[in-house]
């Protein structure tokens, strides 16, 4: 596209650039060649009038290229938007898979956390109770043995000396 364009553009300039020149060599011809001022000046009002209108046809070929040239960039700028909105759109669905996979993981983390806790909450606390019916069994036993020594100790036919 770019190098239609610079050879397109270069092919007007060289053709521009004939014209300029053939009508100033026409003009400086006129001018050197000895003719009445009658005719002179009627080859001259041909002569501009030559490059009026080939001034105004490279008016409208200039305004036709521009004409063309703003509607391809409008087009590529629509296209180009498009193509932002659909990439972004793409990245923004990602983005919220991802977000949405992290925040599975992390709730799949939080409760494997919490049941691990629970088990060990739930171990401690069997361990704890365990503890406390050997603890509650020993002082019975104790307390048991000490009924027993109390007993044998306050008995009629106990042999304490006073």
């Amino acid at each position: 596209m770019s190098t239609v364009n610079t050879t397109e553009s270069r092919s007007s300039s060289l053709l521009l650039g004939t014209v300029v020149g053939a009508a100033t060599g026409a003009l400086v011809a006129l001018l050197m060649a000895p003719k009445t001022g009658r005719e002179l000046r009627s080859d001259l009002m041909e002569v501009v009038n030559t490059i009026q209108t080939k001034g105004a046809e490279y008016m409208a070929m200039a305004k036709e290229k521009a004409a063309d040239t703003a509607s391809m960039v409008k087009e590529k700028a629509a296209d180009t938007a498009t193509m932002v909105k659909e990439r972004g759109s793409e990245l923004i669905e990602k983005a919220q898979q991802t977000t949405t996979t992290a925040a599975d993981a992390s709730h799949e983390a939080i409760d494997q956390a919490a049941s691990v806790s629970e088990q060990k909450l739930n171990q401690a606390a069997d361990s704890a109770h365990k503890a406390l019916e050997s603890a509650s069994s020993a002082a019975q036993s104790s307390l048991d043995k000490a009924e027993d020594s109390t007993d044998k100790s306050t008995s009629p036919y106990s042999t304490t000396r006073y």
